[in-house]
């Protein structure tokens, strides 16, 4: 997964975005005139958003190889309810559509946090796994439900670690954080990077329940024996949870970020720590030092 300024040159759009990567994090800041662009972009697109592909959640040894989950159609998980759609946690979650460096159209599971101008996804939904750089990103907020609202974003950024390590030693920085170009209309997640709870809650979407388009809450027991890791045990979710928070009440503790070949039913998330808080105020500073 090595990945040196070099191959940071191939993102398309240089003549409207800058490019900057430090000792600790690589980031991606878009113009005003970046912004309209892609916004202008994404209205011609409205109609292949619903049919967009979601990003593979990527095994542990760093493969592509997806142990797909069954789909599943209980609707218990799905939040319909209108009233809880319009608040916490609910209402602070959506999904992150963007282009891929194939031209395809993909998506993950995100959340505003810490601010309303703050969304927080996985690493990998930002960049893949060769160190190349997603782009065109646009956050829908509440998506499916009618409050959605869609935000451009103004700057991304990932820990170093993300980029120059190779897997599973990267999956610890699989993390990263959009400011968005506009207040968002609605709350934000508290993040923490205390040690997690014995339970969580996971809200986003997933491509095996009805197709990524309804938004899922799910309880899990906590795995908590790894310092730079944690664990959500029986997770039935899959391709389109990248990204996913992870929740006690209103306060996100990690992301869903990958399993591992030999534990296909537990997902792993990164632990937020010290490090996460340090690029999240540099993200929240238009990433800049």
């Amino acid at each position: 997964m090595a990945a040196g300024p070099a191959s940071f040159l191939c993102v398309v759009g240089l003549l409207l975005s800058s490019l900057s990567w430090a000792d600790s994090y690589y980031s991606v800041t878009y113009t005003k005139r970046s912004q309209l662009k892609i916004g202008m972009e994404w209205i011609g697109r409205r109609a292949s958003m619903l049919a967009a592909t979601s990003v593979a959640v990527p095994a542990h040894d760093g493969s592509r190889r997806y142990q797909g989950r069954v789909e599943v159609t209980d609707k218990s998980l799905m939040v319909t309810d209108a009233e809880s759609r319009a608040s916490l946690p609910f209402s602070a979650i959506g999904k992150l559509f963007f282009e891929k460096a194939d031209g395809s159209i993909s998506t993950c599971s995100a959340a505003f946090v810490s601010s309303p101008l703050i969304v927080a996804t996985a690493a990998h939904c930002v960049m893949d796994l060769d160190g190349n750089w997603h782009k065109d990103f646009i956050f829908v907020r509440n998506f499916g439900s009618s409050h959605q609202e869609v935000y451009g974003v103004s700057c991304l950024g990932i820990p170093a670690g993300w980029g120059d390590l190779m897997a599973p030693e990267a999956f610890k920085h699989d993390y990263a954080f959009l400011k968005s170009a506009q207040l968002s209309h609605g709350a934000a997640l508290g993040l923490s990077a205390s040690p997690p709870p014995a339970e969580l809650q996971l809200v986003g979407f997933a491509n095996n329940y009805y197709r990524g388009n309804e938004m899922l809450s799910i309880n899990l027991s906590t795995i908590r024996d790894q310092a730079e890791m944690i664990g959500t045990s029986e997770n039935p979710l899959g391709v389109g949870s990248s990204g996913m928070p992870w929740l006690s009440m209103t306060t996100a503790y990690s992301v869903s970020s990958h399993y591992r070949n030999d534990e296909i039913d537990i997902m792993w998330g990164p632990r937020f720590n010290a490090d996460t808080l340090a690029l999240l105020g540099y993200v929240k500073n238009d990433c800049q030092n």
